[in-house]
């Protein structure tokens, strides 16, 4: 009993660490790719989230840091040509280079 209690006192404090929104499904519009860092910006056709309400609030971003870039960009480029939606897991938390910072992505 006393190692599920710590068990999930270690569950709600990792999912408070990694807070994370859920946006409603879209069809990505743009992407824009090739930044020394590694960034990856893109926009969906539905209206904007921003829960850390960072100061640019046009486009989505991921960082390198924080999720595989690479493999983002190859799902968000095949969800675009295929005209897929896309749902986004956006940080509560942090921004990255001023934009909503997209943790992980799926196509339906």
């Amino acid at each position: 009993m006393k190692n599920l209690i710590k068990m999930l006192i270690l569950l709600s404090v990792s999912t408070n660490a990694y807070s994370d929104e859920e946006t409603s499904w879209g069809k990505v519009i743009e992407v824009w790719s090739g930044y020394n860092n590694g960034m990856v910006l893109f926009k969906l056709d539905i209206p904007h989230e921003n829960p850390k309400n960072c100061s640019a609030s046009t486009f989505y971003s991921v960082n390198s840091d924080k999720a595989d870039t690479s493999k983002f960009l190859s799902i968000l480029l095949t969800a675009k040509t295929t005209g897929d939606p896309v749902k986004l897991m956006l940080s509560t938390t942090e921004c990255f280079s001023n934009y909503p910072m997209a943790l992980r992505i799926g196509v339906r």
